[in-house]
């Protein structure tokens, strides 16, 4: 469910970006809005891909699929930390020659970096569980191959 809300919020930021060009919005803008959205694109399907998906035959595809899966969910957290990153730097560019907004920079800014540091806490948070997840995959494929299981 996450990747297609992601795939259409991108998707919907590009038509809204096409609305605004044909509204006379400022070029520059639209074509940095797009870059945002295209980056954020590009760093969802990074990070799908290669999903192994269920593998339920034997012990040891399960193992490889959970472990496919925690590396999965590993490239999310890292492309979400790159996006919240991005949004950063996109926000204050924007913030910065939005004149109409000028008086409401310091709010705005204070708000949204609040609200993306704890996406990016989330992220890490995310990324140091799909690790750990990973490590204890590594360790259950080993001690199947080794016959320990």
């Amino acid at each position: 469910m996450n990747f297609i809300s992601e795939i259409v919020g991108g998707l919907a930021v590009v038509g809204v970006m096409g609305w605004a060009l044909w509204r006379g919005v400022d070029l520059p803008v639209v074509l940095a809005a797009l870059g945002f959205a295209v980056f954020a694109l590009v760093m969802t399907l990074w990070s799908r891909r290669g999903d192994p998906g269920l593998l339920t035959d034997t012990p040891e595809a399960v193992l490889r699929s959970a472990l496919g899966q925690a590396r999965t969910g590993y490239r999310w957290a890292l492309a979400g930390v790159a996006i919240s990153l991005a949004g950063m730097v996109f926000l204050i560019v924007m913030l910065w020659v939005a004149e109409p907004v000028a008086e409401m920079r310091g709010p705005i800014l204070a708000g949204a970096g609040l609200f993306l540091a704890a996406c990016i806490g989330f992220y890490l948070r995310h990324a140091r569980r799909c690790r750990q997840r990973m490590a204890a995959h590594r360790a259950a494929l080993e001690a199947l191959r080794d016959g320990r299981a």
